[in-house]
């Protein structure tokens, strides 16, 4: 069964990623903040001792390994996925919505969000960011500006349109790494809060 959206469907994302957490290989193995982790540890944004928000935290294995490297984990996805949740804090929420009970009040560190918010729909996109930068004092974000398999990319816009609305928020982002999808897409790391931005 392949999922494909229309750029005028309004996504139910907890259908919608069941889905694709089911059904897509990638989703099941893959993290995409740990194939980064290359590119994002070696700034100062992650300090020893931190607190951790991940959104979209898919499988959870950044989660795992941020734990066992001594930080205090919250992972956040929109489906809980059949996913050994051991070692960090998981909770099922809709970070689309204006409210985001257990967190609401909560206040991290760093907060990661690894190949998210293109998914999102516009019109979700900027309470989401609003509330991931209520809740965080320092983040590291992937943005693929690049279209996806089954249209799961809601928005595909270039990077600097990506940092107009980041910088709605907060100002100071810092390009680490971008690299080049086999589709000829391009998928950029960012940090902020990093000390040196």
């Amino acid at each position: 069964m392949t999922l494909t959206l229309t750029p005028d469907d309004k996504v139910d994302y907890g259908t919608t990623y069941s889905h694709v957490h089911e059904m897509h290989e990638s989703y099941q193995k893959r993290n995409w903040g740990l194939n980064y982790m290359k590119f994002w540890q070696p700034t100062n944004v992650l300090r020893p001792g931190d607190s951790v928000l991940e959104l979209g935290c898919g499988n959870g294995k950044l989660c795992k390994r941020l734990a066992n490297m001594g930080h205090s984990v919250t992972g956040v996805d929109v489906v809980a996925g059949d996913y050994a949740r051991d070692g960090y804090v998981f909770h099922v929420q809709d970070i689309t919505s204006t409210i985001w009970p257990p967190i609401e009040t909560d206040k991290f560190d760093v907060g990661m969000a690894f190949d998210v918010f293109e998914h999102l729909d516009y019109s979700d996109l900027m309470i989401t960011l609003s509330n991931f930068f209520r809740v965080s004092d320092r983040q590291v974000v992937s943005i693929p500006h690049c279209k996806s398999v089954g249209k799961l990319h809601r928005i595909i816009k270039p990077l600097d349109w990506w940092l107009d609305k980041l910088n709605v928020f907060a100002d100071g982002w810092k390009l680490i790494h971008t690299r080049l999808t086999d589709k000829g897409g391009e998928i950029s790391v960012l940090v902020r809060g990093d000390g040196d931005s």
